[in-house]
Parts: C-alpha cells; sequence; structure tokens
C-alpha cells in the first residue's frame, strides 16, 4: 500500500537497489524501466522475490513483442495486456473504499502511454464517443499538483459520474484503488490529507511489460498525450 497523493500517478521508473547483495539483480535488471509502484515494491522484497517479479515482467514483454513483430496492432497488444489482467486480478481487501459513482480519481492527473491512447482512441470511434479536445487544451499545462484544484479538472471521459471508456481504461486507472476513507479522495476538499492506496500487483506486472515493450511507450498526462496524436 502506498500513502500519499504523490502516488497518485505511477510514473516510470529505473529500478535503483544500492544495497551490496542485489548487485547481481543491478546487473540483470537495473536498466529495466517499471512503474514507481512497483520499484517502491521492488526495493523491499528478497533476491528471490525480485528475480521471479522482474522475469514474469521480462516474460509478458517478450510476448508482447513477438505478437508485435508477427503483425499485431500495439491496440492488440494493449487489450490482451487489459484482458490478461483481467483473468490474474489480484483480490482485493475487504475494506476497499472504491464504488460506482464515486469519481474523485477521475478530477486526478492521470498518467497514459500513446498505446493506451491509441487503444482509447479506436474504442471512442467504434462507440461514437466524441473527444472534447478543447477541454483537454485546458488541462494541458496541468501538472499533479495543479490539475485536482481546476475548475477544468474532470477526467474528458467521465460522463455522469460514470467513466465512458471503462472497458479501455488506463492502467493508472485500473490500479486505484483506496481502502482509506473516500470523502478523503476529493482533492479540493482535502489538499493535503493522505489517501491510502491497495497495489494490485499482477496489473503492474503487465503494466511494466507495456512500458518495456518501446512502441507507443511515451507516458505522459492524458491531456498531454491525446492532444500530440491529435496533431
Amino acid at each position: 500500500m502506498t500513502n500519499s497523493r504523490g502516488n497518485r500517478k505511477n510514473t516510470v521508473k529505473t529500478i535503483q537497489m544500492n544495497s551490496t547483495d542485489k548487485n547481481e539483480l543491478l546487473n540483470r535488471y537495473g536498466q529495466i524501466q517499471v512503474t514507481q509502484a512497483m520499484a517502491q515494491v521492488l526495493e523491499q522484497m528478497p533476491t528471490a522475490g525480485v528475480h521471479a517479479v522482474m522475469e514474469t515482467i521480462l516474460y509478458y514483454a517478450a510476448q508482447l513483442k513477438q505478437s508485435l513483430s508477427s503483425g499485431s496492432t500495439i491496440v492488440d497488444a494493449v487489450e490482451t495486456l487489459y484482458d490478461a489482467g483481467l483473468q490474474v486480478h489480484d483480490t482485493p481487501p475487504v475494506n476497499l473504499s472504491c464504488r460506482k459513482g464515486c469519481a474523485h480519481c477521475c478530477h486526478i492527473q492521470v498518467m497514459v502511454t500513446t498505446a493506451e491512447a491509441k487503444t482509447i482512441t479506436q474504442y471512442c470511434k467504434q462507440h461514437d464517443i466524441p473527444i472534447d479536445y478543447s477541454h483537454l487544451k485546458k488541462q494541458r499545462d496541468f501538472q499533479e499538483g495543479t490539475h485536482g484544484h481546476s475548475e477544468h479538472s474532470a477526467c474528458v471521459f467521465l460522463k455522469n459520474n460514470e467513466c465512458s471508456i471503462y472497458p479501455v481504461r488506463p492502467f493508472n486507472c485500473r490500479n486505484y484503488f483506496v481502502v482509506s476513507d473516500p470523502k478523503l479522495c476529493d482533492v479540493k476538499a482535502n489538499p493535503r490529507t493522505q489517501v491510502l492506496k491497495w497495489v494490485d500487483m499482477n496489473l503492474q506486472i503487465f503494466h511494466s511489460a507495456l512500458l518495456m515493450v518501446g512502441v507507443d511507450g511515451e507516458q505522459d498526462s492524458l491531456a498531454r498525450i491525446f492532444l500530440k496524436l491529435k496533431k
């Protein structure tokens, strides 16, 4: 679990392990890019556990690369990862606060990859879901600390307090689970309050595998990525 608003987004991070007994891990995995949440967990794992996790990430990344080299699109690859995540989803804790209709987390900055944005764009075309680029332009210059406090903070895909692209929502949305009081997720009302999150490690593995593939792997705020794609 993580305890701060600073971990609302899972940015890409190179694993940093400085202890002497992990030199082998640094040599083998030190340059692999994983999510921030995954890196924090790996820092606390014994050597055998890190090996197991990293080899699993490498396995799924290799499967994705093979699929792409065989003619599959990056959208196909993303959807395959999403489906795999559903099949091995960790069991959430009984005190999970997230419920349908609670959309505070849809008012914070979400980091997405270009690959995920392309997947969402295709889904929107198939389901006649308009993308309000004028709204995205208002969010373009927002940073993590300013996004949630704006009157334009709502996600462009939030409709009637529900996610209109739920089947293809990004990994950072799929893995945002809160176990503290949901009222604390309201950034405007509680700007300095810590939020306690539960992290689904299986989803972190798939997310990290996507980051490793290197195809359309740029990651930025949802607004900036979609505006770049539109050009």
